[in-house]
């Protein structure tokens, strides 16, 4: 019988950067990756959740080529995640969240719920047992209790745990029931400020996600079942800056700007198509930059389309 080593994984070179070329002209891809979740203090260690590839870690991310290791390829009953999370008060729990979230029609593993770690990824729990077969797409540990309050935001709706993830309650205080929570974003300057994007609504928690109040105030514009991303700016007081990013049918319909709380709201516009393969359902991104007071940066699904030299266009 013949034997098999493992050789892998490793990045598809030359892959589908589509005119995004790197240093060495090889353009090393990856699979898709659903969220990221760097170390704050050491931008050398970074986790990411890939689409179908379960979690990985590296601890030299500034380095011209970083090294990536696998940390869940047989700790985890999937691989499919939505999210990951580190702890603000223990840096060595990690937190990681099953969902369904691949552009090949959803397709992907068991949906087990969350999974912790408390040494650095080494080794793994399921902790959210609670949420299994739902899509956890936002994980937010936040620093009330010593780390023991954990937001999730899952499909079915918004989950608050007070043990470190040990079980998870749905949160009704404001909030709507069975709702897909699509944006869950800390305040970085007001410790018990956390806002939740749900069944196209924003809404603002000031007691660590127990209770919530409606902000989607004056000029906001709601879409109902809209997909909406949150960002969060705050340098000191007077300037608490939050963003959503609104998607609805595959398709960006707003960017808005808050100074207030979600009191009321400016809209910025739209940029350029930045959602071509129509795909706003799954993909794209909003991050406030968290120096620069009225700096936003928001991704999309892909480039323009363009037409290769071996193809040919058609028209109907």
């Amino acid at each position: 019988m013949s034997s098999w080593v493992p050789i892998g994984p490793g990045p598809i070179i030359n892959g589908q950067a589509e005119g995004i070329k790197n240093v060495d002209g090889d353009n090393p891809v990856s699979g898709s990756i659903a969220d990221i979740a760097p170390l704050v203090g050491n931008p050398d260690v970074i986790y990411v959740a890939a689409t179908n590839g379960g979690v990985w870690r590296t601890t030299n991310a500034t380095a011209p080529k970083p090294h990536w290791v696998p940390l869940t390829d047989f700790a985890l009953p999937g691989l499919s995640l939505g999210s990951v999370a580190i702890s603000p008060v223990r840096e060595k729990t990690i937190f990681a969240g099953a969902a369904r979230v691949s552009s090949c029609g959803h397709d992907g593993g068991q949906r087990f719920g969350i999974a912790r770690s408390d040494d650095e990824g080494e080794t793994w729990k399921i902790v959210g047992a609670e949420l299994a077969d739902q899509d956890i797409c936002n994980i937010l540990p936040m620093e009330e209790a010593g780390g023991d309050v954990i937001l999730a935001g899952a499909s079915n709706g918004l989950y608050r745990s007070v043990d470190n993830g040990r079980s998870f309650s749905p949160v009704s205080s404001g909030v709507p029931l069975g709702k897909e929570v699509t944006g869950l974003a800390r305040d970085p300057g007001v410790r018990e400020r956390v806002y939740a994007a749900i069944d196209g609504v924003v809404y603002v928690s000031n007691n660590f996600g127990a209770a919530w109040n409606n902000a989607s105030g004056v000029g906001f514009q709601i879409v109902p079942g809209a997909r909406i991303l949150l960002s969060v700016h705050n340098k000191g007081p007077g300037i608490d800056v939050v963003y959503a990013m609104v998607t609805s049918h595959g398709r960006l319909v707003n960017v808005y700007q808050s100074r207030n709380q979600g009191g009321r709201w400016v809209s910025l516009g739209v940029p350029p198509e930045i959602f071509p393969g129509g795909a706003a359902s799954l993909h794209g991104a909003i991050v406030a930059d968290p120096n620069a007071e009225g700096v936003v940066y928001v991704s999309g699904d892909r480039q323009e389309r363009k037409c290769f030299p071996f193809c040919r266009r058609f028209k109907k």
